[in-house]
C-alpha cells in the first residue's frame, strides 16, 4: 500500500510496519498536538476545562502520537458539551479533515511539521477510582470531571451509587458534598457549590435534580460521598 491509516488504534506500531508504506502511516488524533497524546484525549480535555480543542492528522513514528503535524482543526468546546457530545463532533469534523488530508498529502502539497516537544501534554487512560467525585475540589472542577467522565461520575448517597450526568456551577457553601438547602439540589464543593440538573438514581432511573429531592426528600446536613 502506499499508504497505511489508523484511528484510535491505541498501540505503538513496530518499526518494521511502518517502513512498510511509501507515504508513511497516517493517524487522526482528536486533539491539538502536542496537547493531550494518548488514550483519552477527549476525556481530559474536558477535565481540564479547555475551551478549545480539535483534531490533528498526523504521521505515526516510534513514539506515543509524536510524529510529525499533517493538519489540524480547532473545535470550539461548548459548555454544555460531554465527551460522548464532544466525541461525535470531533469524529465527524475528523473525517472529513482526514479525507482532505490525505488528499492534499498525496498530491504533495504538504510539508509535515514536527512537535513542540516542550508542549506536550499526556491523556493517560480513565482509571476506575477517578469516576467517584471529589467533592473537596472547586465547583468549576467537579463540572469539568462529569462533563468528561459521562455518563461514568459518581457519588455515593445513603450507601448506594448515583451517577451524576450533568451538574452546574451555583453558589453556596458547607462541608464538601453537603446537601444543601434552598432551591434546586445544591451539593457544597471545595470552592463554591454545584446545582445537579441530571443523575441515575439508585434504582437506575434517569432523573432531574428536583425529582430526585422529590423522591429520597434528603436531611439537613446529609452528604454525597
Amino acid at each position: 500500500p502506499d499508504c497505511a491509516v489508523v484511528v484510535a488504534y491505541g498501540r505503538i506500531l513496530p518499526p518494521e510496519f511502518l517502513r512498510i508504506p511509501p507515504r508513511g502511516v497516517v493517524n487522526l488524533h482528536a486533539s491539538l498536538l502536542p496537547r493531550f497524546r494518548g488514550a483519552a484525549p477527549v476525556q481530559r480535555a474536558l477535565m481540564a476545562g479547555e475551551k478549545v480543542t480539535g483534531n490533528t492528522v498526523m504521521l505515526v513514528n516510534e513514539r506515543l502520537d509524536a510524529g510529525d503535524i499533517l493538519a489540524q482543526e480547532k473545535i470550539p468546546v461548548k459548555e454544555e458539551d460531554n465527551c460522548l457530545t464532544l466525541s461525535r463532533i470531533l469524529s465527524l469534523k475528523g473525517a472529513d479533515l482526514l479525507v482532505r488530508t490525505l488528499d492534499l498529502w498525496f498530491r504533495g502539497k504538504i510539508t509535515p511539521v514536527p512537535q513542540r516537544e516542550e508542549e506536550a501534554t499526556y491523556a493517560p487512560p480513565i482509571l476506575r477510582e477517578e469516576l467517584r467525585i471529589c467533592w473537596k475540589a472547586p465547583a468549576l472542577s467537579v463540572r469539568d470531571r462529569v462533563r468528561g467522565l459521562y455518563p461514568n461520575a459518581y457519588a455515593h448517597f445513603r450507601g448506594k451509587r448515583i451517577k451524576i450526568l450533568r451538574v452546574a456551577p451555583t453558589e453556596g457553601e458547607g462541608e464538601p458534598g453537603e446537601i444543601l438547602k434552598g432551591e434546586g439540589f445544591r451539593v457544597a464543593c471545595g470552592r463554591g457549590a454545584v446545582r445537579v440538573l441530571e443523575l441515575i438514581s439508585p434504582k437506575g432511573r434517569r432523573v432531574s435534580g428536583e425529582e430526585f429531592l422529590r423522591g429520597y426528600s434528603p436531611e439537613e446536613g446529609e452528604l454525597l460521598k
